[in-house]
């Protein structure tokens, strides 16, 4: 009773924590430093499995060595235990914590510059470092190019059905690699900022205008003939031979008040009934016009289940 009591008493202490607790964090607070086995570990490891193929699985048998190498430290009134101790592995490098180690590791051609006058444990440490040369390549990727020069040491793998081992496609292949998957991202990127460049805007209100498909018509040649004179008649359209569609682009702000692209294609459908187009010319006119272009691309009543009917999809029938 006198020890719980004695708990509850501590709760008040130190920001809220028990007697334990507060106990504890000072201790971290005095003794704690980094764990500096880990790169020692893991370096020995690298060393061992050096010229296994599998960058993967030389990493598992690097953490698996470290795990069952590792010291465990239990300090006295802990109950949740799991932290990586605060120890060295040898005298050599009581010295050196982990800002140290990136330190030295990214400037050694420096250090090699002045070899002769470095401190021999200085030069124990590199030299030991040069040996696992796919660590110390981890350690100097201090920007994304370092990175990536590492990754394409360790080499891309390219597997079918995500099993077993792929082929590695080494330093140079894993360049030529990403040089392509560059390549085509980009050309997807240009295509569609190409795209929707092409599509019609507003200049006036800088918007997209909306598009308003009207067709199919017969005799492209006529059809374009009348649209570039101006003078705007009904368009042909025989239905046994109606392939041309065209796309009228206003804006909906501006109205009358802007302009009206028209845009002529060719339509052409295959035998399994899927349709392509062929843009041919595309024209420009005033915004009032858009009532005598949408009378004289009124379709007449159609019937039947025509390569027309299928080109036209929606059809504009009757007067406007």
């Amino acid at each position: 009773m006198s020890e719980r009591a004695g708990r509850g008493a501590g709760a008040t202490e130190a920001g809220g924590l028990t007697a334990r607790t507060a106990r504890l964090r000072e201790r971290v607070r005095r003794e704690a430093g980094p764990f500096l086995e880990r790169p020692v570990l893991l370096a020995e490891a690298f060393r061992a499995s050096e010229g296994e193929p599998w960058h993967n699985v030389r990493w598992a048998e690097a953490t698996a060595h470290l795990l069952a190498s590792c010291r465990l430290t239990i300090l006295p009134e802990e109950r949740l235990v799991g932290a990586y101790p605060s120890s060295t592995a040898s005298p050599e490098f009581a010295a050196i914590d982990a800002d140290e180690v990136l330190q030295i590791a990214r400037h050694i051609p420096e250090y090699k510059a002045d070899w002769e006058s470095q401190p021999e444990d200085l030069k124990q440490y590199i030299t030991e470092m040069e040996q696992d040369p796919e660590g110390l390549r981890a350690l100097q990727a201090d920007n994304v190019w370092k990175y990536i020069d590492m990754q394409a040491h360790i080499g891309v793998e390219l597997k079918r059905g995500g099993a077993g081992n792929g082929a590695n496609l080494g330093y140079v292949g894993s360049y030529i690699y990403w040089g392509l998957e560059a390549l085509i991202v980009a050309g997807i990127a240009f295509s569609m900022m190409r795209t929707a460049a092409a599509e019609p805007f507003c200049r006036e209100c800088r918007s997209w205008k909306v598009d308003e498909v009207r067709g199919p018509f017969s005799d492209f040649a006529r059809v374009q003939r009348i649209l570039e004179e101006g003078a705007l008649e009904r368009f042909p359209c025989d239905v046994s031979k109606a392939d041309t569609v065209i796309t009228l682009f206003t804006c909906p702000v501006c109205g009358d008040e802007g302009t009206v692209d028209v845009r002529i294609e060719k339509v052409t459908v295959n035998n399994k009934g899927e349709t392509s187009k062929k843009r041919l010319g595309q024209l420009t006119y005033p915004g009032e016009a858009v009532t005598a272009l949408r009378l004289a691309s009124t379709l007449p009543e159609v019937t039947g289940t025509s390569d027309a009917a299928q080109i036209g999809g929606s059809q504009q029938t009757g007067d406007v």
